[in-house]
């Protein structure tokens, strides 16, 4: 708002998702009141409804997420929200809850009650850890050990499909040094993807 006039050269991430739908999920947040949700999930060709208590709003990899309640927490992602609508009921947000409180131990979106938190240590490539210095992976991130070649980062968090993808995405340059059951998770990845590249 305050550099107007050069508006045309400041440039943000496109955030397509769900801005057909993000105003009025603000309006029932402040409001209190539930709304009524048709969802298509990517995994299934029908769609279903849900009246959900809308808790909180996250952005994740160019995705708006809505975290709401309906007989549990659930996460929706608004590009995939076909229509809502704003119910006359009214709800109250738990004082105990905290968005962020809610994601710590989490990497992005998913918070997968199955998979505990635990210590992960990923090596990077000394030139590829000046990226992962200037800005942190999660926020539990602890720098542990460097050669000439590599830094050791050590972090507390649910290793979860979002985070595998993370790793994938470094390549050559990243490596899991634990826990053991990644490590083994990630090189069967790394098979897989060489099938798909065999001719």
């Amino acid at each position: 708002n305050e550099s107007k006039e050069i508006k045309n050269r400041i440039l943000f991430e496109k955030i397509p998702s769900g801005e057909n739908c993000l105003t009025s999920i603000l309006e029932a947040m402040k409001d209190g009141k539930k709304l009524l949700i048709s969802y298509q999930r990517f995994d299934d060709d029908d769609s279903y409804e849900v009246d959900i208590e809308p808790y909180a709003l996250k952005v994740f990899k160019q995705r708006w997420y809505l975290v709401g309640k309906t007989d549990k927490i659930k996460i929706y992602a608004l590009d995939r929200i076909e229509y809502l609508e704003e119910l006359p009921t009214t709800f109250s947000l738990p004082q105990d809850f905290d968005a962020e409180a809610y994601f710590a131990d989490c990497f992005g979106i998913i918070k997968d009650e199955s998979i505990k938190p635990e210590t992960v240590c990923l090596r990077f490539e000394i030139k590829q850890a000046q990226y992962i210095r200037s800005l942190p992976l999660h926020g539990t991130q602890k720098e542990i050990s460097q050669t000439d070649q590599t830094v050791d980062f050590e972090f507390y968090l649910r290793p979860t499909y979002d985070f595998v993808q993370e790793i994938l995405k470094y390549g050559e340059f990243a490596e899991v040094v634990k826990p053991e059951w990644l490590r083994e998770e990630i090189e069967k990845k790394i098979e897989k993807m060489r099938e798909v590249y065999k001719f």
